[in-house]
């Protein structure tokens, strides 16, 4: 759900990158990668973003990568949906809180 909530906020700011490929479970790869390579992502939920380093590690590996838009989107209960600001040590990633889906209805609205 996390994930089609994030390709969601992506069609709405960067359709024109678009169609976007989706690697989900174990697939090699960004999480979400634009057509033309512009765009790259990685998604996850967790119970808080800072569970596992899964932030920083995340934020660090779509850091690393050659895209020109760079994100982590990330759902858990603790932060509600929106724009974060980047992490200190990785200013070209963008973290996006998705809040938390818990139904495809979620991610309709």
């Amino acid at each position: 759900m996390a994930t089609l909530q994030a390709v969601r906020y992506l069609f709405q700011r960067h359709a024109e990158s678009g169609p976007f490929t989706i690697n989900l479970g174990t697939a090699p790869g960004p999480d979400i990668s634009s057509q033309d390579g512009k765009v790259v992502a990685e998604v996850f939920s967790a119970v808080t973003p800072e569970s596992n380093r899964k932030l920083k590690k995340d934020a660090r590996r779509v850091g690393s990568m050659k895209a020109e838009i760079r994100y982590v989107f990330y759902a858990c209960p603790v932060k509600g949906p929106g724009d974060m600001s980047a992490l200190p040590d990785y200013p070209n990633v963008r973290i996006v809180s998705l809040g938390v889906a818990l139904t495809a209805e979620d991610c309709a609205t």
